[in-house]
Formats: structure tokens, C-alpha cells, sequence
């Protein structure tokens, strides 16, 4: 997460957190992702990969996660970012942020969302345009993914 990231790099640093104003700058608006856990089909340790995926999801796991990531159990996020005003606020957007869907190019689209967001801020086109790219890529990569099903 960002704000860990920062906090390592320089604890005296001094910022803030907030969502991205829509064009009209009436409303804000954020995205969201994570990470998908599966036991593929054919698994050849499927009672093992069970046991891996409750792990992962239980609390002492998304405990050690969050030094990295929020959490997906609630109770975790409050109990770690009680004190933390940075992530607590973050988790706050969650109730309107976008999800990024789970597909088999989500880390294209996570790339390409970020360049286009960095290009954007930087007034290197415009955000339509920008956005219009991503999407553009993103269906191509996958209308690959399908072809070759």
C-alpha cells in the first residue's frame, strides 16, 4: 500500500489521502482490487490447497498481510488500522470504490489503469482518450485469451 510505502520511506512526511474528483467535480471516485485464491481444476493436493486458502483468509494471516495490503476481514482492518488515520481513512472509500473485476488480464488492466491515471496527471493526454486505450488493450488481450481456449 502506498501509505505503508511512504511511512517506511520517511516517517516525518506529512500527507493526506483522497479520491479523485469526477470531470464535473461533484463527486470522487476510487478503484479497488486484490488478489483471487483458487485450487485450479485437477489440483493434485486439493485437501492440502483447502487448508492453504482457509490460512490465507483467516485472521493471523490478513494480520501479517497487512503490512502490505488491506485486509479482506473487516475486524482485521479495524483491529490493525485503529490508530493508523491514513488507512483508516482509505478504508473508508471502499464503500464506493470500483472494483477492478477478476479477469484473466487484470494485471494489464492494473498497469495500464495506472498509466493512464499518471499520464492524465501529468496533462500527457486527455482522460477519455487515456481511458478509451486502456480499454482498447484490455479487450484485445483478452479476445486473445479466448481464441486460444
Amino acid at each position: 500500500m502506498l501509505a505503508a510505502t511512504v511511512k517506511a520511506a520517511n516517517t516525518n512526511v506529512n500527507f493526506g489521502v483522497a479520491q479523485l474528483p469526477t470531470p464535473t467535480g461533484d463527486q470522487t471516485v476510487t478503484w479497488s482490487g486484490g488478489f483471487s485464491l483458487v485450487i485450479p481444476k485437477g489440483a493434485k493436493n486439493q485437501d492440502g490447497a483447502w487448508e492453504l486458502l482457509k490460512f490465507f483468509t483467516g485472521d493471523e494471516a490478513q494480520e501479517k498481510l497487512t503490512k502490505s495490503y488491506l485486509s479482506v476481514v473487516h475486524s482485521v482492518n479495524q483491529k490493525v488500522f485503529a490508530n493508523d488515520p491514513i488507512n483508516m481513512k482509505i478504508l473508508g472509500f471502499l464503500g464506493t470504490a470500483h472494483w477492478r473485476p477478476v479477469i484473466s488480464q487484470g494485471q494489464l488492466l492494473w498497469n495500464e489503469m495506472a498509466s493512464a491515471l499518471d499520464m492524465a496527471s501529468n496533462n500527457k493526454g486527455k482522460p477519455k482518450d487515456l481511458l478509451d486505450s486502456v480499454a482498447d488493450k484490455v479487450n484485445a488481450a483478452l479476445a486473445s485469451d479466448q481464441k486460444s481456449k
